[in-house]
């Protein structure tokens, strides 16, 4: 008798369990979903930026792997910053973005870029190179003002990262 019971116990919380984890999993998808900025488009290259708060940043780290161009925005001492202007200039494209926020992505065509950066009253410029769809890291490094969150540990910190 009483491995019957515990028989029908695993199979009642097996049954629950495979009705709950569907259920569980849309409503962390629709979470994820409500924090993703929206992809916009500007000259045919999707980008995306944001980060600010934990749920956004998560949001856009797992749509990493859909751009081939990473750009972070952040003081010396790690503290994100926000409304950095970017323009990236290339023979095949160019995409300029107001306001960017601590993180930004875009999917470029291959090819050599110019990136230039103003924050406040600063300005920085870099090289990349996009070869296909391996990411390509820019970490801008800003002196003066910043908003409070953390910043990201980089998910791709050897080979193709440039800090700055």
């Amino acid at each position: 008798m009483k491995v019957r019971d515990m028989l029908r116990g695993v199979l009642i919380a097996g049954l629950l369990a495979t009705m709950v984890s569907p259920a569980l999993a849309q409503e962390q998808a629709d979470h994820l979903s409500q924090a993703l900025p929206e992809v916009n488009h500007q000259d045919g290259i999707a980008y995306t930026t944001g980060g600010i708060g934990a749920d956004e940043t998560n949001a856009l780290k797992a749509t990493a792997k859909n751009y081939n161009l990473f750009i972070s925005n952040s003081e010396k001492n790690g503290s994100f910053t926000d409304n950095t202007s970017i323009t990236i200039t290339g023979r095949q494209a160019t995409l300029t973005v107001n306001d960017a926020g601590p993180l930004f992505y875009a999917k470029l065509p291959p090819g050599e870029y110019v990136i230039k950066a103003t924050n406040g009253d600063q300005n920085l410029q870099r090289n990349v190179t996009i070869t296909g769809n391996k990411q390509a890291q820019i970490h801008l490094i800003w002196h003066g003002r910043s908003v409070d969150y953390e910043p990201p540990v980089p998910q791709n910190s050897g080979k193709g990262s440039t800090f700055f």
